[in-house]
């Protein structure tokens, strides 16, 4: 699935009240994975976020895409990789970058047949010293659903339907909780 152009399309509206996922999203030093997925069988979400200055824009953000590639929804928070503040008693503030360490956030996420993955975006300011580049794309599958795959079962019904999701089974754990960069390895977002 080509993601290039993701930050700057318009964002197709989901009806609400609908099915919700509750993810926990866990850092665990060199990359984001799915911890765990709690679905809510319905309620409404705030209006997806928009990027201002759309592939050019700055933060860490949270979106749900569909199989055909579209967001469905955005959420834009602090990026809790980049360490803190400190204020001096003069008012002058510093930023502290703290060691590669585990991180967990929840995050509600629409859980509609279509949707299929879930992407970790962090396109951080650069800080002195570090050389500018464009954003960190994270992909990471929901559970029993895969990007881009209509195939049908032996049945007929379609093998990505949310309910044949199989966390104990070897290849729906792989494509659950592994996340990579753009190009392929598993990469700290920058």
């Amino acid at each position: 699935m080509n993601h290039s152009h993701l930050q700057n399309q318009s964002i197709e509206p989901i009806r609400w009240p609908a099915p919700v996922i509750r993810l926990s999203l866990r850092w665990d030093g060199e990359r984001w994975l799915i911890a765990s997925e709690h679905r809510v069988k319905s309620m409404t979400l705030p209006a997806p976020a928009s990027l201002p200055d759309g592939d050019k824009s700055r933060g860490f953000w949270i979106e749900t895409i569909d199989r055909e590639g579209r967001v469905r929804h955005r959420d834009v928070m602090a990026d809790p990789l980049l360490g803190m503040e400190q204020f001096s008693p003069d008012g002058a503030i510093k930023r502290l970058d703290h060691p590669a360490h585990n991180v967990e956030i929840e995050v509600l996420i629409p859980d509609l047949p279509e949707l299929a993955e879930v992407h970790v975006v962090s396109n951080s300011v650069a800080r002195r010293g570090d050389r500018e580049h464009g954003p960190s794309r994270t992909q990471l599958s929901i559970r029993g659903r895969t990007p881009n795959d209509g195939r049908d079962g032996p049945d007929g019904s379609d093998l990505n339907d949310r309910d044949h999701g199989n966390p104990d089974h070897p290849d729906d754990a792989d494509r659950h909780g592994h996340g990579t960069s753009d190009e392929g390895e598993p990469r700290r977002p920058a």
